[in-house]
């Protein structure tokens, strides 16, 4: 999310550049990309990176929060949805907002520079910081954030509606289950979607899942089906 952002001019977008509007946690959204990136800089001024900045409109409040990207590839409405499906229902944390500028103005009003012994009252107070641990979790949030693209677009190609494809793949990692283990295979039984298009994209999606023939670490196969009853 990006707090570097005019509120007024925001709120001032005209509504006819903003995308059609989906569902997304009980809520309403339509998506805008502004047309140019925006440069951002480190606090030393020594390294900059020039972002995406997508508008995520939600009609319910009519709040405006602007989401950041260095994303390629995607569209603004794909990358409305995946930040929104991170989040989940904390978007409803946006309205805290203006109270983080009224801080970030407060603190512009603090001394520009202060000594150690001044911060830590003479005390010696040191941290190394763990920048392999640091290392460690970029790394596995890369791997979550491809790992996701990857079943996006195996369900895309049994669900077409882009603007729910998002939207679908949360119905369908939430669903319920069940799980049963044999001496050779590991296997998923998913609860039935209600929507029969939800329902049958679902049910496509298992067989795509099923025809990569995935070996967990104990060898055993990785299987997945779809129904109403259990196993």
């Amino acid at each position: 999310m990006s707090r570097i952002a005019n509120a007024a001019a925001i709120q001032a977008l005209p509504a006819a550049l903003f995308s059609e509007p989906i569902t997304r946690h009980d809520h309403r959204y339509r998506f805008y990309e502004f047309p140019e990136k925006q440069t951002y800089w480190s606090a030393d001024k020594k390294l900059s990176v020039a972002l995406r900045r997508v508008v995520i409109w939600n009609l319910n409040s009519d709040r405006r929060p602007v989401c950041v990207s260095n994303d390629r590839c995607e569209d603004a409405l794909f990358l409305g949805q995946a930040m929104l499906g991170r989040w989940g229902k904390s978007e409803n944390s946006f309205k805290y907002i203006s109270e983080m500028q009224t801080v970030a103005a407060k603190l512009q009003a603090t001394p520009p520079r202060t000594t150690l012994a001044e911060a830590t009252a003479g005390r010696e107070t040191f941290k190394v910081i763990d920048r392999e641990g640091k290392n460690l979790f970029d790394l596995v949030q890369a791997m979550v954030w491809n790992a996701r693209r990857t079943l996006i677009d195996m369900l895309k190609k049994h669900y077409h509606d882009e603007r729910d494809v998002v939207n679908l793949l949360d119905h369908i990692s939430r669903c319920h289950g069940w799980i049963k283990t044999t001496a050779v295979a590991v296997l998923v039984h998913w609860e039935a979607l209600d929507l029969p298009r939800y329902r049958a994209a679902q049910k496509e999606f298992c067989d795509s899942l099923n025809h990569l023939q995935t070996h967990l670490p104990n060898g055993k196969l990785l299987q997945f089906s779809v129904g109403r009853k259990p196993l």
